[in-house]
């Protein structure tokens, strides 16, 4: 008898994977790959926006740490130095970003890292589809059901719209219709503890995916759905006290070792939020949503802009409600029903229920719900543009639509006429209300000619809809065709462009004479900091470009595309004039559409944008990236932002401290007599900067680097050439730069970022993943040796031929 090794045992472990999965995944990675076929092509790319303003840059930046072996701590090219770590949206410890980055890291030009990155947000298209089918399929034991609201969801108006775009979103949104069918697993195998270990890592790739406000609403509909099957499961239980110590005991543990996986990025992410500009945003800010007219996205799509957040096509609606009708009826005749019909039921009415929270959540402050959730539900104080919520409304039409495809054959022929002639009147009434209440000629977004393909699309959806739910429900592959041709007319310019890949990542004429002048050091009105500090000085975009091409040029900006920046630094832009934060942040070029500069500057060239012409000045006087000030002030931080702002202080000569950071400077630290812009800056990584200091008395060393906690400064080497590890206080100056206490003598100093959020954080997931491997071998070896002691009984127990 031959016996099964360590990879089949581990195999055992896992749940198995029918032939049905595999055709799934054949389908719908065929539509995906139909559907991106331009973009895979190179013949089209994703629209312009944060997908190549931002998202693109990061990935740049991360290529390249990864290929220098380093950890990106730090992005010294956006908000003279962002914590990039930090930023969830960066998602390092994302294992699809990190996979895709790591397959294309041979690929360095624009054109490879923007063709890479679009094959990641490629293949999350599928992971939405196959999850929700396999959720789907599970909750109905229809293979088409599954099928259906796989397609929907995948190609429905929200993912094939800013999340795109906005990377982070498509990231974490995939991931909630495997983590709803992990806790139906869970639930129903109630002697295994795999299914939550599952749910842990599944729930932790989905916090890392980037997009904490798409997390929470992960978050709660994975919530309340456990809540759900937490109660089904009791119910069902003869020992209802054990049966609820045990669920919430493994969910307990699952808590335990999600919070143990994402500590790498938490811990690190905690802390800069806490110090960033949505540490403290008030309610106007947050409660933007959508508006009642976009409820008309439900039927015709496209009306008042191209993106359409609640379209999931009129057969995907009708389906949805078909399935509400049907668990209505269930619901007025379950002495009728069998177990499945009032299970789908209740599933149906939980996800209509969740879809109608969602809804109305999603206006914002234009809806009576938000509110409730501003101030009593934790984390919806934190996020904005609540019109996101969509989100679940999609998701959750898309199972109820799966769900009524299960009850096309659950039904009987009285009640399909029924729910036939019902949904269709309901769809019809509401495509005339459209044109009786917006009037013609119409103001919509598209063309006349898309407006009425759209129109006629909306209405053979509609008649096919109504035409297979009352007489052929066995033909309800005619809708899963329909409802794609619908969706993919309808979405496919929503979320790619006819741009080219070798257009798109081509960069602009300004963009290329920036990095020139960085490196030109011949003109004679201007000296070059490049030649006389060592980098580069910085530039300020001053809104004509996108901004975030930093890392893809190594040129340091001033301003940067992530919405979360450091507060403190965000105050150089709210209440400084512009010279002064010049001044502060050592900017050497100006790019802008002002003919004429009120500093004194030299044009070195001008670019025409087709509506306007920008203008690339250097700045004649030069501002240096490390100095010493010859004065220290104590004051708090809204009285030193006054002083500075209003040139009550000279920053070349004084620097401000605030009174808990003067605490960690020495009592007899003394000023330096005179400021010194001959110190020479060498970046050795991006997040290690070396000061070389002549020999001159101690002070306090400004060095224009945002402030956040982390940086350390070490001498490294005396003037003398004497090696030495003496560490120097680090403190904040300046509102948000880094002041270094400098002792006599000069020297080397090395200064870097190095933050002790991440140290506990990487510490915490290592140990974490240490516990998950220790246990996963043990269990694979237990199983192994268990299978191998059946064996040797089955060899004892075996009668040769002829023998009794």
């Amino acid at each position: 008898m031959r016996h099964p090794g360590p990879v089949q045992v581990f195999g055992t472990l896992m749940t198995d994977f029918p032939k049905h999965r595999i055709t799934a995944v054949i389908f719908l990675g065929s539509l995906v790959f139909l559907f991106f076929l331009p973009v895979l092509l190179g013949l089209r790319t994703f629209p312009a926006g944060d997908f190549n303003t931002q998202f693109l840059p990061y990935n740049i930046f991360f290529r390249n740490e990864l290929a220098a072996l380093h950890l990106p701590v730090w992005n010294p090219y956006a908000y003279s130095g962002h914590p990039f770590l930090a930023d969830p949206q960066a998602a390092v410890f994302y294992p699809p970003n990190d996979l895709f980055t790591l397959i294309s890291l041979p690929w360095t030009t624009l054109a490879g890292r923007y063709y890479w990155l679009q094959l990641e947000a490629i293949a999350h298209f599928l992971l939405a589809g196959f999850f929700t089918y396999l959720f789907v399929h599970d909750l109905t034991k229809n293979r088409m059901a599954g099928v259906m609201a796989g397609t929907i969801f995948m190609f429905s108006g929200y993912l094939t719209g800013y999340p795109a775009q906005q990377l982070p979103i498509l990231r974490t949104a995939v991931w909630l219709p495997l983590l709803l069918w992990l806790l139906l697993r869970a639930f129903r195998d109630v002697d295994s503890w795999r299914w939550w270990l599952f749910f842990a890592l599944g729930y932790a790739v989905a916090y890392l995916g980037g997009h904490p406000q798409t997390f929470l609403y992960t978050s709660y509909v994975a919530l309340l759905w456990g809540v759900f099957l937490a109660i089904a499961s009791i119910r069902r239980s003869d020992a209802r006290w054990a049966a609820t110590g045990r669920i919430v005991l493994r969910g307990g543990a699952a808590m335990l070792i999600f919070l143990g996986l994402v500590a790498a990025q938490l811990l690190p992410g905690v802390e800069f939020t806490r110090m960033s500009v949505r540490a403290s945003v008030d309610y106007h800010f947050l409660s933007s949503g959508a508006s009642l007219t976009d409820f008309w996205q439900f039927l015709l799509p496209s009306m008042w802009t191209t993106f359409s957040p609640f379209y999931v096509g009129v057969i995907g609606v009708g389906l949805a409600g078909l399935a509400i009708f049907g668990a209505l009826v269930t619901l007025f005749g379950m002495n009728d029903a069998d177990e499945s019909a009032r299970f789908l039921t209740a599933v149906a009415i939980f996800f209509a229920l969740i879809g109608l929270i969602a809804l109305l959540v999603s206006l914002g402050r234009n809806g009576p719900l938000y509110p409730f959730f501003y101030h009593f539900a934790p984390g919806w104080q934190l996020f904005r543009n609540q019109e996101r919520a969509a989100y679940v409304v999609a998701f959750s039409l898309s199972v109820l639509a799966g769900a009524g495809v299960a009850w096309l054959n659950a039904l009987s022929a009285r009640h399909r006429r029924r729910a036939g002639w019902l949904l269709a009147g309901i769809l019809l009434a509401g495509v005339v209300a459209f044109f009786l209440f917006w009037h013609i000629p119409l103001r919509v977004a598209i063309t006349e000619g898309r407006f009425i393909a759209t129109v006629l699309l909306t209405l053979a959806d509609i008649i096919l809809l109504a035409w297979v739910v009352i007489g052929h429900p066995q033909r309800v592959w005619i809708l899963l065709a329909l409802s794609l041709i619908t969706l993919f007319f309808i979405n496919w310019d929503t979320l790619q462009v006819p741009v080219s890949l070798a257009e798109a990542a081509t960069y602009p004429p300004a963009v290329v004479g920036m990095k020139a002048a960085s490196e030109d050091c011949t003109i004679d009105d201007a000296p070059c900091a490049y030649a006389w500090q060592g980098v580069p000085g910085r530039i300020h975009n001053d809104s004509h470009v996108e901004s975030g091409f930093g890392p893809a040029i190594a040129l340091e900006d001033v301003w940067g595309v992530s919405p979360l920046l450091l507060q403190h630094y965000a105050s150089l832009f709210q209440e400084f004039p512009m010279d002064r934060m010049w001044q502060l942040t050592g900017v050497e070029h100006v790019l802008t559409w002002r003919p004429e500069l009120f500093e004194p500057a030299v044009l070195l060239a001008s670019f025409d944008n087709g509506d306007e012409t920008a203008f690339l000045y250097r700045l004649t006087d030069p501002n240096p990236r490390a100095w010493f000030a010859s004065e220290i002030r104590i004051m708090q931080d809204k009285k030193a932002v006054w002083a500075l702002a209003t040139y009550q202080i000279d920053p070349a000569s004084v620097a401000v401290i605030a009174p808990d950071e003067a605490t960690k400077l020495s009592p007899t630290l003394s000023p330096a007599p005179s400021s010194r812009e001959d110190i020479h800056i060498q970046r050795l990584a991006s997040n290690r900067v070396q000061l070389l200091i002549p020999a001159g008395p101690g002070g306090l060393l400004i060095l224009s680097e945002n402030w956040m906690p982390g940086w350390e400064a070490t001498l490294v080497q005396d003037a003398g050439g004497n090696a030495r590890n003496d560490q120097l206080p680090v403190v904040r100056a300046d509102i948000t730069l880094l002041g270094i206490a400098m002792p006599e003598g000069g020297g080397l100093v090395e200064v870097s970022y190095q933050p002790a959020s991440v140290r506990l954080g990487l510490a915490i997931t290592l140990i974490t993943l240490l516990i998950l491997a220790i246990i996963a071998i043990s269990l694979i070896l237990k199983t192994y040796l268990s299978s191998e002691k059946r064996g040797n009984h089955d060899r004892t127990n075996l009668s040769l031929p002829g023998n009794p």
